[in-house]
């Protein structure tokens, strides 16, 4: 007598859930799998269902905590969206719940996060409008600042639909649009977008959560070593009212602290190979000089004279170095980071007209993915052999003084019919949802 009896193939199930319930589909996909309840074992649990993915919408997380510890989502496809304008909930959260997503590489899986600017908590749907707070808090709202409601629709329109297309029919020639949102351009507003990604195919190297040792790599017997940094040191990944429940690397240079160029290494224990260079990157708010810098002139008579000179560095600029491959002979290849993206500083979200209203802080570090292709690495050496890499180094020689967060090295195979020029479409072109869409202008680097 149900009206959907007959009509949901139970083979294939996707949950979507927005705000409360983007956290919802996530402590769905942490409970399908158990047969007991993890707060109270007697009661038992009969689900089991057949669930290919789980896309959250601006989630809350943290709300529920199985057993009060973070909920853990394995082998499920995970995707979240979240918008810089967000007022309501002003922290990307649901890269909280993407960190403790494991893909054990049994099947292929994938997991993604989409950070866009100037969208909003209640536009994704047509019912929360443009106000994400209490009626008479809206006052304070930069409302001039929102994208277009139908436009921010239109992020989800596609996402969603490559989403489902790709859990559920297996059209894997949607991933490129979620490791870069540049894939997309054609189908989406003219905005700005951070794109979060790994799957199974990645192989890491190094993703900092292994020991507390910052010279160590998760790739057993590798070594990290610094030349010429003014700052490194590994620490906690925080959003802005939330941790991600992994640690990165903070890395940062100045030609103020050494004339030397700064490099970070990547040593590995043995030759490796693979197609690409993959990382996540992201800007970071943090001096680049040593806290201690002139503490060896205190207390002495002319320790002011002697003193480094603040910098006045304005307003931040987009950062660029150069990554160098070195093979089991010695010869190097290189590439800057701008073959794929220079590294933008961080967004400033401020959801309210003006900063003394707004209750959060402005800027919160969020990851981007870098491809590097082997093949686009100049012949530098003659002779250089891909196949037989044994380290990788950040050459810091294109800006001045920088800082980075760095998590997630590693390396992957080859896109095939994932991806790159075997990337298509559709059949017809068309978008990944049944609407036509008008070719834009491709999407801007993020700024």
């Amino acid at each position: 007598d149900n009206p959907f009896f007959g009509r949901v193939d139970m083979d294939r199930i996707a949950l979507i859930g927005h705000s409360r319930g983007g956290e919802a589909v996530g402590v769905a996909a942490a409970l399908n799998p158990l047969t007991r309840y993890p707060d109270d074992a007697s009661v038992t649990f009969d689900y089991g269902f057949d669930l290919r993915g789980v896309i959250a919408i601006a989630p809350v997380y943290g709300q529920y905590q199985p057993r009060e510890r973070p909920t853990p989502v394995r082998d499920v496809n995970y995707f979240t969206i979240h918008g810089s304008l967000d007022a309501d909930v002003q922290s990307f959260e649901g890269m909280a719940q993407y960190a403790r997503v494991f893909l054990s590489g049994e099947d292929y899986r994938f997991r993604s996060g989409l950070y866009v600017v100037g969208a909003n908590h209640g536009q994704f749907n047509t019912v929360w409008g443009n106000i994400d707070t209490w009626l008479f808090g809206g006052w304070a709202l930069d409302l001039g600042s929102l994208m277009d409601p139908e436009a921010q629709r239109d992020v989800g329109r596609v996402f969603f639909g490559a989403f489902l297309e790709i859990v559920f029919n297996d059209r894997r020639e949607y991933l490129p649009i979620f490791r870069d949102a540049r894939h997309a351009a054609a189908w989406l507003p003219e905005t700005f977008f951070i794109s979060r990604f790994s799957d199974t195919d990645d192989r890491v190297l190094a993703d900092f959560d292994e020991d507390i040792d910052p010279a160590t790599m998760t790739l057993p017997g590798g070594r990290i070593v610094g030349e010429n940094l003014s700052r490194w040191y590994e620490t906690g990944n925080n959003l802005k009212r939330d941790e991600l429940d992994t640690h990165a690397a903070v890395v940062a240079w100045d030609r103020e602290y050494s004339d030397q160029t700064a490099r970070l290494e990547f040593r590995l224990p043995g030759p490796q190979t693979g197609d690409r260079l993959v990382t996540s990157l992201s800007a970071i708010d943090v001096e680049t000089m040593p806290p201690d810098r002139n503490q060896e002139n205190e207390g002495t008579a002319d320790a002011e004279d002697r003193a480094e000179p603040e910098i006045d560095v304005g307003d931040p600029e987009p950062l660029d170095w150069t990554i160098e491959l070195t093979d089991s002979s010695g010869r190097r290849a290189s590439l800057p980071l701008s073959h794929d993206s220079v590294l933008y500083p961080l967004i400033n979200a401020t959801p309210r007209r003006a900063s003394f209203l707004e209750p959060e802080e402005p800027t919160e570090v969020l990851f981007r993915r870098y491809e590097l292709p082997f093949s686009a690495f100049a012949d530098g050496d003659e002779g250089f052999d891909r196949t037989e890499v044994v380290q990788i180094s950040f050459v810091f020689d294109r800006s001045e003084r920088g800082a980075i967060i760095l998590d997630d090295l590693g390396l992957a195979g080859p896109i095939g019919d994932q991806g790159g020029n075997g990337w298509r479409r559709g059949e017809d072109g068309s978008a990944p949802v049944g609407r036509s869409r008008t070719r834009r202008q491709p999407i801007r680097d993020l700024r």
